[in-house]
């Protein structure tokens, strides 16, 4: 009597279903982590190479090999970085590559503190040639009564928590 994984093997899917279905991946709607699997378990099972499978999809590589890679992602940590408000692509960053120029989110607790990195470095960025419009001064002071609103409501939940 052949075994279940035997008995599945056997089963046969249409090669157009599979490609509409692969076709479907650039859904946004779809779990990363079920698109990864997917990819890796075809790939693997017709004997094909990330080039050549994004190739017949009609797919970037560099997407293709994104998709596939959230395989290797630790889906405990994901849930956590979740929590703390990271996207998806920050998580990616964070946990499978070191690559890019500017605010890693490699060394970040939150996604907070990743974003109020990156606005410092655009802002840096531009201290020793601002180009100005009539409206810089303005966007300053919207930015400047912000920052206070948020330093504002931070310490007043550390000062809650403390108590």
């Amino acid at each position: 009597m052949p075994t279940k994984y035997e008995t599945q093997k056997k089963f046969e899917v249409s090669e157009d279903l599979i490609h509409n279905f692969l076709t479907d991946l650039r859904k946004k709607d779809i779990n990363i982590f079920e698109r990864a699997k997917l990819i890796k378990e075809y790939k693997d099972h017709k004997g094909v190479s990330r080039r050549q499978l994004a190739k017949q999809l009609d797919i970037p590589h560099p997407t293709l090999v994104k998709w596939e890679n959230w395989a290797s992602i630790d889906k405990v940590k994901y849930e956590e970085l979740k929590l703390k408000g990271f996207s998806d692509r920050d998580i990616y960053l964070k946990l499978f590559t070191n690559k890019g120029k500017g605010a890693s989110p490699v060394n970040f607790k939150t996604k907070l503190d990743l974003d109020l990195k990156r606005v410092n470095q655009i802002i840096v960025s531009h201290i020793k040639e601002p180009v100005t419009s009539e409206d810089t001064i303005k966007y300053l002071e919207e930015l400047r009564n912000s920052l206070n609103r948020l330093e504002m409501n931070i310490e007043k939940r550390q000062n809650g928590k403390n108590k």
